[in-house]
């Protein structure tokens, strides 16, 4: 059975969806293949929202915690109840992805295929729905498959867990080792170890969060390991893991000797790779290499008219920037290619550790390798009267600025509501503004916020009187 569409998008995570409602919000027809039946994707599922509905239920222990700080007294015997912060995630998860699926069938244009799609031509499709195999032939076609955790080649590895079924794991383990210090690894271990869990996270690059300020990074990595008993081993490569009569013991090198670690649950964490199994792209010659497809500046595939966005094409792998390739997507499909991708300054990344990190733009360390002359400053939030007022005084905003002009390169930040505070700062990056733009905005006090203006008064009096 043969069907057409003027567009056809594999995956209905945070690419494919705004993908598919802006080319339905212009009269275009879609069909929409997802392999789960749920809207969401990665991000909503096995990633980004469960994650952080967890991140919520620690945050609400960590308060419990330090509640006498508030001049609150009195005994508090809560526990958590685990089954039902599980309960709580699929609650959310399902309402979330229903409400979804019902704003995208509103459009009469839209069909929704719960089935895999796999190409068959450059612009053709096949699935399989009700025991009949079908086609659909579109004029173009987006894979938005999005990624799965990477594994890698350690004796035992079978032995670990990846994030996807540690966020459905149905107890609070005891202990937990952690392999990769990335933000899956991070967050993990600031999750569980404020319900209670021993973590230790292993890391075989010289730090944690290499992707991250290595400031900013190194101020995380004291906190953790002074105030939240985590232990660390950066420069550790794990070479097996072997399963015990009572656990899973991790074996690695760290400073030329041989180390163990026995826990409970071991977590791999050490990178995701694109989603790309069972899609055909060999037959109808859609490169990809180990980091994902290959796209030029439009996002188009090296076959005409298909496109890929969010993780599958590798980069930086948010939903955010998925949303944002999907729609770039979009547009140049309807628009005959005009619209490109340029990340010459790094979108907004998130790490939602206790406390959090938050950044956009260029690192120092960036700013050198494009030899891009800077000068840079920090705002710290111990003199910060919000944060002070919220107990939460740890941390502090750096800003990354280029010395010529005044231009905000980048900014970086480690401290309470760092995930909302960024947003303003992706602003600035993003159109270009100055020193002089951002100290001659109003911010109210007292507020997290007005550190940014603060520290763009104190640089232009430091470096521009």
């Amino acid at each position: 059975m043969s069907e057409s569409a003027d567009t056809a998008i594999i995956g209905g995570g945070p690419g494919g969806v705004p993908a598919a409602l802006f080319l339905l919000s212009k009269g275009q027809s879609v069909c929409l293949f997802e392999t789960t039946g749920n809207l969401g994707g990665t991000c909503l599922f096995e990633g980004c929202i469960p994650s952080k509905i967890f991140i919520e239920t620690a945050k609400k222990v960590r308060a419990l915690k330090n509640i006498s700080n508030f001049g609150i007294e009195g005994q508090f015997n809560y526990k958590v109840n685990w089954p039902g912060v599980l309960k709580r995630k699929e609650t959310i998860l399902n309402r979330r992805s229903q409400a979804a699926l019902s704003h995208l069938k509103s459009f009469p244009k839209c069909r929704f295929i719960d089935a895999q799609a796999k190409f068959v031509e450059a612009n053709k499709v096949a699935y399989s729905e009700g025991g009949k195999d079908h086609i659909v032939e579109a004029k173009n076609i987006i894979i938005a498959t999005g990624s799965i955790s990477f594994i890698p080649p350690v004796e035992g590895i079978k032995e670990a867990i990846t994030s996807e079924a540690l966020l459905s794991i149905d107890h609070i383990p005891q202990s937990m080792a952690i392999i990769g210090a990335g933000p899956i690894g991070i967050e993990a271990a600031a999750i569980f170890s404020q319900m209670g869990t021993k973590c230790t996270v292993i890391e075989m690059l010289p730090r944690i969060l290499p992707n991250v300020d290595k400031e900013v990074a190194g101020h995380l990595e004291g906190i953790l390991k002074k105030e939240q008993a985590i232990d660390l081993f950066t420069g550790a490569k794990v070479t097996k893991i072997v399963k015990t009569s009572a656990a899973k013991q991790v074996v690695f090198d760290y400073a030329g000797k041989t180390q163990k670690v026995e826990a409970e649950i071991v977590l791999v964490a050490v990178g995701r790779r694109p989603r790309i199994e069972g899609l055909g792209l060999d037959k109808v010659g859609i490169e990809c290499d180990h980091s994902g497809l290959r796209v030029n500046e439009f996002l188009e595939t090296t076959q005409k008219g298909v496109y890929a966005c969010g993780d599958v094409i590798g980069g930086y792998m948010y939903a955010h920037t998925a949303t944002s390739e999907g729609l770039a997507c979009a547009k140049n499909i309807l628009s005959g290619n005009k619209v490109k991708i340029d990340y010459f300054y790094p979108p907004a990344g998130l790490v939602f550790s206790e406390p959090e990190i938050a950044s956009c733009g260029l690192t120092e360390d960036e700013a050198e390798i494009k030899a891009i002359p800077f000068i840079t400053d920090k705002y710290p939030y111990q003199m910060d009267a919000r944060a002070q007022i919220a107990a939460s005084a740890e941390g502090f905003i750096k800003l990354v600025v280029e010395k010529t002009t005044g231009k905000i390169l980048g900014v970086h930040m480690i401290g309470p509501d760092a995930s909302n505070l960024i947003s303003e700062a992706a602003v600035l990056v993003s159109s270009g503004a100055t020193l002089k733009d951002l100290a001659g905005t109003v911010h109210p006090h007292p507020s997290l916020s007005e550190g940014m203006v603060v520290l763009a008064r104190q640089m232009l009096a430091k470096f521009y009187a």
